[in-house]
């Protein structure tokens, strides 16, 4: 930024080695006395009209500017728009421009650079400047005596005053009626247009092979109809270890299946002879149970007998050891078959048994964990399959084919754009793009409305603008070929249309030819110095 200093801020005065007062068409440029910077700062009368507020001037040139006392809050490089005021309120100056800060006193901004500034504007302050410097009695020396503190003006000044703002008034009005009636016959035109809509855009879910069954552009398809599929490419890891796991529980499997072959005759031959023991436990006990009823026959008549003294006590006692013998084997026998029926009634439940402790697994046991490793290995079978099963590409509506992105046999990445999709039918938008060269999109408002003149039809179909777009480029609608798009001095407006093209969804891709009149409004904008006047209208 340009500073202040003294040099700069000394007295206007004649200097001989300045020129004269310009007489020229160009404007003049000075450099500082004190040559530090390219445009000379003086101290005209002027005021500022900064963020909301208004500012005394300390000094002003071309470059920028600094104020009397602290501006408002603001940071190095920040911009502001401004309206410089030079000399009485009743008889000033106005000129407007953007400006940055340069320098700051207590975080309050203190001198402005000047970064945008127009044409006029900028050859007005130049010629300011360059009277003041060079000493007129012209303009500057009436600037000059013009201080913002001076008296109420005369009667005479005044009806000068009125009579200058009563022309001005009636020069304006005559400036605004040529610009209404200069406007009305203003027209802008598309240059290139179409019917368009915009694309339904099919991607790919996940990484793969495309292959399309139905990828013909200009096909009609239906909701839910399959237009190809994708063929995952699973990674290397992902498959080595799901094979990996297969192969071990195939390997587990086969060998509880050997387990269970091989238990199972084990089991049969243990289950035959556990009935086999329990039989002849039970034939052991029931001839034990005879001999013990014959014995006790015999030891009771002998015992009568040797009542009668017929037989000698000492047969009986005989007798009755012998019953005593008899009848312990016949507990002997009788636990036997309890312990034969247990081992039976293990072999039957599938458990084998051996000296009272389990020794091996029952076949059930066995076939419980043939079944969870089936169930396992199945599961594994399922995914392995599940992921590489093809995924099925499908219609989401009733559309018809506008692009194909990516050519069947194509490997692509998840996200990656396949086919894209105009709607038909009564879904199909009203819609029409067209490409206006860049310099008169200005001219142009969201919401206005313009005329459309479709190829073949008489009348011109009435719409608004939509949209406005300094980049044409193809941006997931169809209509206007790609190529025209992708010329970088047109810019895109898209219409939508109160009433549907001949043909309806068919259209999409007919000519159209834009006809949008430029409003005062939108006219007075784009003329240098008369934007103020639209913005008055809000």
């Amino acid at each position: 930024m340009e500073g202040s200093s003294d040099a700069d801020l000394r007295a206007p005065r004649a200097d001989p080695g300045l020129p004269a007062s310009p007489t020229g068409g160009t404007p003049l440029s000075f450099r500082s006395p004190s040559g530090k910077r390219a445009h000379p700062r003086v101290a005209l009368p002027a005021t500022v009209d900064l963020a909301g507020a208004t500012y005394r001037l300390a000094d002003l040139s071309v470059g920028g500017f600094a104020l009397e006392e602290d501006g408002p809050p603001a940071a190095l490089d920040d911009p502001f728009r401004v309206i410089f005021r030079i000399g009485q309120p009743h008889l000033s100056l106005a000129i407007e421009a953007v400006v940055k800060v340069r320098r700051l006193s207590g975080g309050r901004a203190k001198s402005f650079q000047i970064i945008e500034i127009s044409p006029d504007g900028a050859v007005a302050l130049d010629r300011l400047v360059a009277i003041w410097l060079s000493g007129s009695d012209s303009l500057a020396s009436a600037l000059s005596r013009a201080s913002l503190d001076a008296p109420e003006p005369a009667e005479a000044t005044g009806r000068n005053r009125r009579s200058l703002l009563a022309f001005g008034a009636a020069a304006l009005a005559l400036l605004l009626a040529a610009g209404y009636v200069a406007s009305s016959r203003l027209v802008v035109y598309s240059e290139f247009g179409a019917v368009a809509a915009p694309m339904s855009m099919i991607r790919a879910p996940q990484p793969g092979l495309l292959v399309l069954q139905a990828g013909a552009p200009g096909l009609r398809t239906e909701p839910g109809q399959v237009l190809g599929e994708l063929r995952p490419e699973l990674p290397t890891q992902v498959v080595a270890d799901t094979t990996h796991q297969i192969n071990a529980l195939e390997a587990r499997l086969r060998q509880l299946q050997g387990e269970l072959e091989h238990g199972e005759a084990s089991f049969e031959a243990f289950r035959a002879q556990a009935e086999a023991d329990l039989l002849a436990a039970t034939e052991t006990r029931r001839l034990m149970e005879r001999q013990v009823e014959t014995q006790e026959r015999l030891f009771n008549r002998l015992a009568g007998l040797t009542r009668q003294g017929i037989v000698a006590g000492a047969r009986a006692d005989q007798e009755e050891i012998n019953l005593m013998h008899h009848r312990r084997s016949l507990a002997e026998a009788r636990a036997a078959e309890n312990a034969a029926r247990i081992l039976a009634g293990e072999a039957r439940a599938g458990r084998f048994r051996h000296d009272g402790r389990p020794t091996a697994r029952s076949p059930e046991e066995v076939r419980r964990e043939v079944a969870a490793v089936t169930a396992s290995l199945n599961d594994m079978r399922q995914t392995l399959a599940r992921l590489a099963a093809p995924v099925p590409i499908l219609s989401p509506c009733l559309c018809r084919i506008a692009q194909v992105a990516v050519p069947s046999g194509t490997a692509v990445l998840a996200g990656d754009v396949l086919l894209g999709l105009a709607a038909e039918g009564s879904a199909a938008p009203l819609e029409v793009d067209a490409l206006v060269p860049s310099t008169r999109i200005p001219f142009l408002a969201l919401g206005q409305r313009v005329g459309v003149r479709l190829a073949g039809a008489r009348d011109v179909t009435p719409g608004r603008i939509i949209a406005l777009n300094h980049n044409p480029e193809n941006t997931g609608r169809i209509g206007l070929p790609d190529n025209l798009r992708s010329l970088r001095i047109y810019g895109l407006v898209t219409v939508a249309l109160d009433a549907p093209p001949p043909g309806g969804a068919n259209a999409i891709g007919m000519p159209a030819l834009l006809q949008a009149p430029v409003s005062l409004r939108m006219l007075l904008l784009n003329l240098p110095g008369f934007a103020w006047i639209a913005r008055l209208g809000g």
